[in-house]
């Protein structure tokens, strides 16, 4: 592996794209195959490895300047935006549940049920609602969802975390 630190920190607004974009394209293609090894204990889908990958080369960029090796600290990023996933996911795996009865084709929603859930969603701000939306009915990854909205990743992975609280907490209520 090259000797990255210093080119990375040498960047400024004033360094012409093509040689940062040269740089980060250098670095995907050296580390991008290590990181993804490194996540494969904590099994996740293919989609979530991208989204980490990816986002530790925008927290690299971000951090740009302060970083004194730059494998530790990919491979450090990932690992965290892995365990943060692993908890989310473990988080919310009870809303599941919620969603198999009220999403299933088979079940009818009564009107007390239609209610609920008009209920929870109208609660919803609307950012949640449109990163719900784009999540559930049609389907984005997170990747796709902050590209649409012009936001990155960490941020629809908050909203959509908060999202599901609200959610979860707004069927707990009704059920006791």
């Amino acid at each position: 592996m090259k000797s990255y630190e210093k080119r990375l920190n040498t960047i400024t607004r004033f360094t012409p794209q093509s040689a940062v974009d040269e740089l980060f394209e250098e670095m995907y293609s050296d580390y991008s195959s290590l990181i993804g090894f490194v996540l494969l204990p904590y099994d996740l889908d293919d989609d979530s490895v991208k989204d980490i990958i990816n986002e530790s080369f925008f927290k690299l960029f971000q951090s740009r300047g302060k970083v004194r090796d730059v494998k530790y600290f990919l491979l450090t990023c990932a690992k965290n935006l892995a365990i943060n996933e692993k908890k989310r996911v473990a988080r919310f795996t009870s809303i599941d549940e919620y969603e198999d009865y009220f999403m299933s084709p088979d079940s009818r929603l009564d009107f007390d049920s239609k209610m609920l859930v008009e209920s929870i969603v109208s609660s919803l701000s609307e950012k949640e609602k449109e990163i719900f939306d784009l999540y559930i009915l049609q389907d984005l990854s997170s990747r796709e969802v902050a590209k649409l909205l012009r936001l990155n990743q960490n941020a629809v992975r908050v909203h959509w975390s908060r999202t599901l609280q609200k959610i979860e907490e707004g069927f707990k209520n009704a059920w006791n």
